[in-house]
């Protein structure tokens, strides 16, 4: 039941071999910038940031995209069977 997500810009994720030439974890990435979490528990994601975009590949009907009243915007799952079916792994970009 562990799930494993990261958020950071386009750089820090390139830095960490996240994103290369537009491609998710396609090559030897640093696992330590990952953040462990229970996919049964986990149902909110908080961003810090305004602008966000999932980059790995969850179902667009299983999470929405909130924004706070301060502006930063959370990642919602609304459906945690259907967004973590495909893979156990989250990437999500801001800035």
């Amino acid at each position: 039941n562990r799930v494993f997500y990261a958020i950071g810009t386009k750089k820090e994720l390139e830095k960490n071999n996240i994103l290369h030439k537009k491609k998710v974890l396609q090559k030897e990435y640093n696992s330590n910038y990952f953040k462990a979490s229970d996919k049964r528990s986990l149902q909110v994601i908080p961003c810090y940031n305004k602008k966000v975009k999932v980059l790995t590949g969850q179902p667009a009907d299983s999470y929405r995209i909130e924004t706070t009243a301060d502006g930063m915007k959370s990642i919602i799952i609304t459906n945690a069977a259907r967004f973590w079916g495909t893979t156990n792994f989250l990437v999500i970009q801001v800035g």
